[in-house]
């Protein structure tokens, strides 16, 4: 790239890479931040299956350590060998087995080293184990920034593990407003492969994997009576009655879902997340007032 500005290098550490919801978290910035300002390199601990075939950019590089059960304190020595060797500008970890490597990015000089909290892990859905506590404690000094995908992971992070408002950023999952768009003719369209015809049937659907630690809720991405309904957790009978309220009632629900469209698209859309990580791996802070030439597609 003679001639033009050096595009930035980020190295993205995650546990494994497969299915999963790391998919916006690593794969949507990829993909969508110009290739020409940023270059990119997928480090596993472990493996990585044929979901890094949902990576489009041509010329992202690809590393798996397939590092056994357990800690992964034998593999620190290479793991600081190839951050030197690769000298990043910014080194992006996920979830606490990436979160790990934070100190051995401070010692291979790395300038900026984000953390993303994703969501809890399947056998801590609250947040309360005192180990896990103890470990982000301990890694603290060496993150200089943390991401949250959501209101009680931004609040877990400040009042469990101490970190400071000047160094936490909350960026919500971005939903993909394109895809999901209403009909541009104002007509539902069918499902394809769905046994229920648009216009005949009444159709609700969810959206969400069906674990348990995917069950909480997060309330807000729904504002009470303006975007939709909020029922309580694991309340069937409360969420029937909010759907039967939504189908008697075509009006609200019509004006539900308007309202939830213009936010999704202005607070969860995948133009807007991406862009807030484009700030920060450009070293800038997400509350700060300046123009900047974008560095992502601009799809969404």
């Amino acid at each position: 790239m003679s001639g033009q500005q050096r595009r930035r290098r980020i190295v993205h550490v995650v546990d494994s890479f497969a299915v999963g919801g790391l998919e916006n978290v690593i794969v949507q910035p990829i993909n969508r931040l110009l290739a020409e300002r940023f270059e990119h390199v997928v480090l596993s601990l472990t493996i990585m299956s044929d979901f890094k075939q949902c990576i489009t950019q041509p010329d992202v590089r690809f590393i798996e350590l397939h590092k056994p059960a357990g800690h992964a304190a034998a593999l620190f020595p290479h793991i600081y060998k190839l951050l030197r060797k690769l000298q990043p500008d910014v080194v992006h970890s996920c979830n606490l087995a990436g979160l790990k490597i934070a100190p051995l990015s401070w010692l291979a000089r790395v300038p900026l080293r984000f953390h993303a909290e994703h969501g809890w892990e399947a056998h801590d859905p609250k947040g309360q184990n005192p180990r896990y506590r103890r470990l982000r404690k301990l890694y603290k000094p060496s993150a200089r920034h943390y991401v949250a995908v959501s209101k009680d992971w931004d609040e877990y992070l400040a009042q469990a593990i101490g970190a400071p408002a000047r160094r936490r950023s909350l960026i919500a999952d971005g939903a993909d407003a394109h895809t999901f768009a209403p009909s541009p003719c104002g007509v539902a369209q069918g499902v394809p492969g769905c046994p229920f015809a648009a216009g005949q049937h009444w159709m609700v659907g969810t959206v969400g994997r069906l674990q348990t630690v995917k069950k909480q809720r997060t309330p807000e991405v729904v504002e009470e009576g303006n975007t939709g309904l909020l029922v309580p957790s694991d309340d069937a009978d409360a969420m029937a009655q909010a759907v039967w309220r939504l189908y008697a009632d075509a009006a609200s629900a019509r004006r539900f879902a308007q309202s939830a469209r213009r936010q999704a698209v202005k607070s969860f859309g995948i133009a807007a997340m991406v862009h807030s990580y484009e700030r920060l791996f450009s070293g800038q802070r997400l509350d700060e007032s300046v123009d900047i030439v974008p560095g992502y597609s601009g799809q969404s």
